[in-house]
């Protein structure tokens, strides 16, 4: 009688058999079965021996690589892609046949090119076309049809000790709006960014698209659509279904798993934080990454000669949503704790526009997350004339919308301050307000300039390089999501921003603020990473919200350091 049959014969049933049977007997995959899955599959690194013992014999080419040599293959195959979007769509087919030697390669390239093609600017257009080029089915799709069933599908992914969530409904992708199910390619980008930068293993993340339908009418009528063909979701309804879905997260994955909100519309955006702040372990990257990453910038500023200290700015805001809100907030938390003025003073130097004009106390057609910028005054009728009339000293462009800051606006900053602050932030590339070409050159090269995605340097007349930052929010977010994962936090208060963006702001060095550079070479990105998840950590636990304790004998750094994945130079054994 075979084990199975003896198995079945004392449980009644075939079906328990088996299910006894592999939480007792690890399924060893062997031939097809083993190169198909890439996150044991070492492909053309496996040796003549392993070959004969998982039936691999004639399956793959004669000559046995080390990872060394496949790594260099996968460099080879890349830098000959012709655009940024197939590069994308390679890197992630070599992911789906051989994680490890993916990862090798990413660990061992520079992160200033590979990080364009893996997130902005290259997923906006990934996200755009992800029905046709989708390259996995990495990550879960929950629609309202799955409402009573979001522990099921939870618990159908492969991978069961995840830690670290990002999850969006597609409502607002980058610039680019209601892009329905078609927003799955931004978690699964941004976790790549989790490990790339703030080294959070990968076996730990789930990227998540609750696919509550859309209202762009071109995408409900494409007959190839993959998603919900429905009207979107709002309201009452859209958080009581969110809120299955996280309580469903803390069922499977236990109450310290981070959720990442990512991409949701902007009152919604701000209604679930608001909602789930104290409920899980969540943050929202668009208001508070994009509002640490922005302040660190502006926080760096006051430490180049002839910049003005935070409390003393004029602020303009071109956009008044979830981005510009939150960048607002932080500076003005900032400055209060630095200048010791009351917060309030703060806020009264900061003016906002959107589409529809200044914000200010007599229009009823905001949101509550305006009030703090409603200011009681006679409205000013454009963004030039305010910078005039208020003297505006650093210009923040959140809008989404090209061209915005203008030659005009730029001259008159220069009359107000030696030094002006320019952050064109919008994603991608192409929504960005102004470049950091035209901000150098409109100023004299005066003019200290931030991005949301990259821009080359600028030589001046003199032949000295400017190097323009990018304030891309992967300064932030990786590393204070290795500090969440790492210490099981039960929370993440908005503190934790002020603290990330204030130990971001501290690694500038003199050597980048010679060339007006309000934050570190980007080519730094996974090795400050750490001080600033360390930070992070350390606020955590001194509040009480760290859950696991700093193992006895360890320096909290070395604790941190500990929780890092990095990927081997050799390949372990498969079984």
């Amino acid at each position: 009688m075979s084990l199975v049959s003896s198995v079945a014969k004392s449980s009644g049933s075939f079906s328990r058999a088996f299910a006894q049977l592999q939480s007792v007997l690890p399924y060893r995959k062997v031939g097809m079965d083993l190169l198909q899955d890439g996150q044991l599959n070492h492909g053309t690194g496996f040796s003549y021996e392993e070959r004969d013992r998982f039936h691999l014999r004639g399956l793959l080419p004669h000559k046995v690589f080390t990872l060394d040599e496949q790594v260099a293959r996968i460099k080879r195959q890349f830098e000959v892609m012709p655009t940024p979007l197939l590069k994308y769509i390679y890197l992630s087919t070599e992911r789906e046949k051989n994680e490890h030697a993916f990862w090798r390669f990413l660990f061992t390239h520079p992160p200033e090119i590979t990080m364009p093609v893996l997130y902005t600017p290259t997923v906006g257009e990934v996200c755009q076309k992800w029905a046709s080029h989708r390259p996995s089915y990495r990550g879960i799709y929950i629609s309202p049809n799955d409402s009573g069933h979001i522990q099921e599908i939870l618990r159908n992914y492969p991978r069961q000790d995840i830690r670290c969530i990002v999850v969006t409904d597609g409502g607002r992708i980058l610039g680019l709006g209601d892009l329905g199910a078609g927003g799955l390619g931004i978690p699964v980008g941004k976790l790549m960014l989790y490990t790339l930068i703030g080294q959070v293993p990968p076996q730990y993340t789930l990227p998540v698209q609750l696919d509550v339908g859309t209202d762009r009418k071109e995408i409900l009528d494409d007959p190839l659509y993959h998603g919900w063909r429905h009207p979107r979701l709002r309201g009452d309804e859209h958080l009581k279904f969110v809120e299955e879905f996280v309580e469903a997260v803390k069922e499977v994955y236990g109450s310290t798993c981070l959720v990442q909100f990512e991409d949701f519309e902007m009152e919604t955006a701000f209604r679930l934080l608001d909602h789930f702040r104290w409920r899980c372990n969540c943050f929202n990257d668009d208001i508070e990454g994009t509002a640490a990453v922005a302040a660190a910038s502006v926080a760096t500023a006051p430490r180049i000669k002839g910049v003005l200290p935070l409390d003393q700015q004029k602020y303009l805001f071109i956009g008044a949503g979830s981005a510009a809100t939150g960048i607002a907030n932080l500076i003005a938390d900032i400055a209060s704790t630095e200048s010791g003025r009351p917060r309030d003073q703060i806020l009264k130097n900061i003016v906002m526009f959107d589409a529809k004009g200044m914000v200010h106390a007599g229009r009823t057609d905001l949101f509550d997350f305006n009030k703090p910028f409603m200011h009681n005054v006679t409205p000013i009728a454009s963004v030039p004339e305010a910078v005039r009339k208020l003297g505006i000293t650093c210009i923040v462009g959140v809008s989404g919308c090209p061209g915005l800051i203008t030659e005009e606006i730029v001259k008159d900053m220069c009359k107000n301050t030696e030094r002006p602050l320019v952050l064109a932030l919008s994603n991608p590339t192409s929504k960005a307000e102004c470049s950091a070409e035209q901000a150098y050159k409109w100023s004299n090269e005066k003019a200290l300039y931030a991005s949301g995605s990259p821009f080359p340097d600028f030589t001046t007349k003199s032949g000295k390089k400017l190097v323009p930052s990018q304030a891309n929010n992967s300064w932030i977010f990786p590393a204070v999501g290795h500090a969440l994962v790492a210490t099981r936090a039960r929370h993440c208060p908005g503190k934790v921003f002020e603290v990330s963006a204030i130990a971001l702001s501290k690694l500038v060095k003199p050597e980048d603020l010679e060339q007006s550079s309000l934050l570190p070479p980007l080519a730094k990105i996974r090795e400050y990473a750490l001080p600033v998840a360390v930070a992070v950590a350390q606020y955590l636990y001194d509040n009480e919200l760290a859950t696991v304790p700093v193992p006895q004998g360890m320096t909290l750094e070395q604790f941190i350091k500990s929780e890092q994945f990095t990927p081997s130079a050799t390949y372990e054994p498969v079984y």
